[in-house]
């Protein structure tokens, strides 16, 4: 949590951008901005461009986007972020003028980016054996620590190739389940019947 209170508590003047990409850098964040003061504004605060993926708060002078590329609530998020970052996200981050912007992401999504991991080694390898699968499904491994890098062109190009490469594994894993993934509308609508998010105009 140290990394994202840094993030969020830096006490900064104008607006700043919080980018997060899957469940546990969502939810950190989003207790992070409450802790530190911030306020929901109203929807008709924010950017056009950024109403299906974002939600604004203001402490002050100070005005933070919480931008949230994961899609909540649903198992084959990963097969979906490629298209919202691409579709919904880029668009936002385009028209507003952020005196910083910043990813909270996972370790081993920051070093797919980079280049660092191959996909495949975001999932485990699954347990052999009946005994093995239910120790391993009760006892998961640690999770990878939650990290941030500031966001420039050349970071944007990085997330845009980690989530293509995210989504062509989800995907083809899904397939062999014979469970097609959703689409970003059908994400939102599924998400949309458990919270409010995001809102309706």
């Amino acid at each position: 949590m140290a990394t994202v209170r840094g993030v969020v508590e830096t006490d900064r003047p104008g607006l700043r951008v919080v980018i997060t990409d899957d469940w546990n850098p969502d939810r950190y964040v989003h207790f992070a901005i409450v802790q530190a003061g911030f306020r929901a504004q109203e929807l008709a605060d924010i950017e056009p461009a950024c109403a299906a993926i974002a939600e604004p708060f203001a402490r002050g002078a100070q005005r933070l986007l919480h931008v949230r590329i994961h899609q909540s609530y649903l198992k084959d998020s990963n097969a979906l972020n490629r298209a919202r970052f691409e579709t919904i996200a880029r668009p936002c981050l385009e028209a507003v003028v952020p005196v910083e912007t910043v990813l909270v992401t996972r370790e081993h999504t920051l070093r797919l980016m980079r280049g660092e991991a191959d996909v495949t080694t975001l999932w485990p390898v699954k347990a052999n054996g009946r005994l093995a699968d239910l120790l391993q499904r009760g006892f998961p491994g640690k999770e990878p620590p939650i990290t941030a890098v500031v966001v420039d062109a050349e970071v944007l190009d990085q997330m845009s190739r980690a989530y293509a490469a995210l989504e062509a594994e989800t995907r083809q894993r899904l397939a062999a389940l014979g469970a097609p993934a959703h689409t970003v509308a059908e994400g939102i609508a599924a998400t949309r019947r458990i919270i409010p998010f995001p809102k309706d105009e």
